[in-house]
């Protein structure tokens, strides 16, 4: 009798401890907690951000949210451990090294177009009537960088030089309102409010 009583304490023991272990490194219950990247302040990727973050909030999960250049900042963040789920324009994810193929895709949420808005009249030989000219081209450490400089170099046009301005989208919108700047580069939404305020803009066009 004594030796099973003693077999059934080393059992429970056993258990206890295969349980506490695996609670302490496998960590097998949902987050309740979790960093997202998204994007500029009031950009798309900002704003659907706090859509998400509100949805989760009455989940139980909440969501702190890290506001970013674009994303490339975003896959970086990923990389070192710096966020959870981040917002990623879909073509960047080879932009970055990831030798252990680490990150991984959940599910597409929207287009984002390319859109290019500039001053003046029609333009008539493409892109090439850009080179030379002031342009934003996006914030360092962007998808719209990074997409228009590959077109750049693809149209072979310059894609560096002082005419070539890493500006944030809120910045490229009001310069190129003010006439400061005479083209602007946007990877977004239709829905992104500065998108959105530049279609409706007079003497701003799209090209034909």
């Amino acid at each position: 009798m004594k030796g099973r009583l003693t077999l059934w304490a080393a059992a429970v023991l056993l258990t206890i401890a295969v349980v506490g272990g695996s609670l302490r490194y496998m960590d097998p219950f949902p987050p309740h907690r979790i960093v997202l990247a998204t994007g500029q302040p009031d950009g798309a990727y900002d704003t659907f951000g706090r859509e998400y973050q509100r949805r989760l909030a009455r989940e139980g999960l909440r969501v702190e949210i890290r506001r970013t250049a674009g994303s490339l900042e975003n896959l970086e963040r990923l990389l070192r451990g710096e966020a959870d789920v981040a917002f990623v324009q879909g073509g960047t994810y080879p932009l970055v090294a990831d030798p252990g193929g680490t990150l991984r895709g959940m599910a597409a949420v929207y287009r984002e177009p390319l859109w290019i808005f500039y001053r003046g009249g029609p333009v008539t030989d493409g892109l090439a009537s850009l080179a030379g000219r002031r342009i934003a081209i996006g914030a360092s450490g962007s998808g719209t960088e990074a997409v228009t400089r590959a077109l750049l170099g693809e149209l072979g046009l310059p894609t560096t030089g002082s005419n070539l301005l890493n500006l944030p989208s809120s910045e490229a919108r009001r310069l190129l309102e003010e006439g400061r700047i005479e083209a602007a580069f946007f990877v977004s939404s239709y829905r992104d409010a500065n998108v959105a305020a530049l279609l409706r803009r007079p003497g701003v066009r799209l090209p034909a």
